[in-house]
């Protein structure tokens, strides 16, 4: 979402709309089918090769844009379960980064792996994992809480549109 809400204001288009899907997946289809001009994909998405390969997509070009702050939430006013593993919801990205932010902290985990870091909030909101990876708006929008430190991720954004789009305006 913030990096959607960037690209429109770069592009000078504060009125414009975005629609956020649950998956990169669903969003390259919207993409396809006409409902959406453009598609932005933060580089770090596991199967972006996919949209890159595609001949029905143009990279129309590349941008640079800070993430919301990453860290792991709890739900607040709910003691962490002791003496058993605790299950993190992620998605894939930022898995690496797990070890770094519970380095203060020792317990044994294991991961859930998810969409997105909205879905790993609802997920934690929910009561369905102890713990979650997750960005500093999705934890506001779900009500969860960090418990380590925080970073953002300096992240490199691709910005496609439909070849047929593209083709048809030479």
């Amino acid at each position: 979402m913030a990096a959607a809400k960037y690209f429109l204001s770069a592009i000078n288009s504060e009125n414009g709309q975005y629609t956020l899907y649950p998956t990169y997946e669903e969003a390259f289809q919207g993409l396809i089918l006409g409902k959406s001009n453009f598609l932005i994909v933060a580089n770090a998405y596991e199967r972006i090769d996919r949209i890159y390969m595609s001949q029905e997509t143009h990279l129309l070009f590349p941008f640079v844009y800070e993430t919301p702050l990453y860290g792991i939430a709890k739900r607040p006013g709910t003691p962490l379960p002791m003496n058993q593993t605790l299950k993190i919801a992620t998605h894939h990205a930022p898995v690496s980064l797990i070890p770094w932010f519970l380095a203060d902290l020792s317990f044994e985990y294991e991961v859930l792996f998810v969409k997105s870091t909205s879905e790993a909030a609802m997920k934690l909101k929910a009561g369905e994992v102890d713990l979650c990876v997750t960005t500093e708006n999705a934890a506001k929008q779900c009500g969860v809480k960090f418990i380590t430190k925080t970073r953002p991720i300096l992240m490199l954004w691709s910005v496609f549109v439909r070849q047929e789009d593209l083709s048809s305006s030479l």
